[in-house]
Parts: structure tokens; sequence; C-alpha cells
């Protein structure tokens, strides 16, 4: 998609009643310096877009969908199974190797990226939607108004008689 594309998508996800998210990746460099306003990251950021993820990958185009492939493996059912989408590793992508100064850039846009660390570690880094919000807020409470909801819907379809609106 081209940028005027992803903007829009983006926007009609914000302005749907339905829960959704997008995620993006973007290999363009205007990310890495600070102050830049021409890229999706900063236009992303400035609408305020809290149902948008995107990241920086110069090589792999699909490391957003990687990250979100990560954060959709949890059972929130469970007992301690959300993660933290921030600090984990992206299965088949390949880490970028950015100066203090570039991490910088992509944090004051709310951007994320999957960065190499000197301790030999490569992590996601910041883990955050375009409005700065953390993925994984987003992402729970989307779960939790589709099980509200889901679980609301079942208890009045399978109801077999009429269910009172009193406190009784």
């Amino acid at each position: 998609l081209v940028e005027a594309d992803v903007i829009s998508v983006a926007a009609a996800i914000e302005a749907s009643s339905l829960s959704r998210i997008l995620a993006v990746t973007t290999a363009d460099v205007n990310v890495l310096v600070s102050g830049n306003t021409d890229n999706i990251g900063y236009k992303l950021k400035a609408a305020g877009y809290a149902r948008t993820f995107w990241q920086y990958s110069s090589s792999s185009k699909y490391a957003a969908i990687s990250a979100f492939g990560r954060a959709f493996t949890v059972n929130f059912t469970g007992s301690n199974t959300t993660i933290t989408l921030k600090f984990k590793t992206e299965p088949g992508i390949t880490y970028e190797t950015l100066t203090t100064a570039q991490a910088a850039a992509i944090d004051a846009i709310n951007g994320n990226v999957y960065v190499y660390y000197a301790n030999d570690t490569a992590i996601i880094q910041q883990g955050v939607m375009a409005n700065g919000d953390f993925f994984d807020e987003r992402h729970g409470l989307d779960w939790l108004q589709n099980y509200v909801q889901t679980n609301l819907y079942n208890l009045l379809y399978t109801s077999t008689t009429k269910i009172p609106q009193t406190d009784a």
C-alpha cells in the first residue's frame, strides 16, 4: 500500500464500531531522522490512531505481522498467559542495528522496531500503537469486549424464558 492508502485504512479502522487493529511495516528511512515529519509514523502519531501498530524494518516487509503473530498466541482464558509485546523476539524477522539517535527518532513518533542490543539480544522496542498506548492494552481490551459481548449474547440467545429487567 502507498502511504495515502495506509492512512485511509487506518482512519476507517479507527472510525469503525468494530474492534479491529492494523499492522503496518515501513522501510522508509525518514522514520529514523528525529524531527522528520514526512513519514508514515509521524502522520499516524499526529492522527492519534489507537488501532494502528507500525514498525520499521529495512528488510522484512512483514515485520509488523510477525509482532501480531507473537501477540496473538496469548490464551486469555488461562492463568498467567498474557505477554508484554515489548521485549519479545520476532520469529523470521531480521533485527535492525540502529544508533541511539535512530532508535529515539522511532520512539518519538510511537513506532516499533525489532532491534539488536549490545548484550547479544534482539527485542521488539517499544510495543506501542501509533497513539502511544501499549499494544497489550489495546489487545486485552478488545479481547475483553468480545468476551463479554459473546457471553451476554449467548446467555440471551439460549435463555428459554424472558430475562427480567429488575434487580431481583
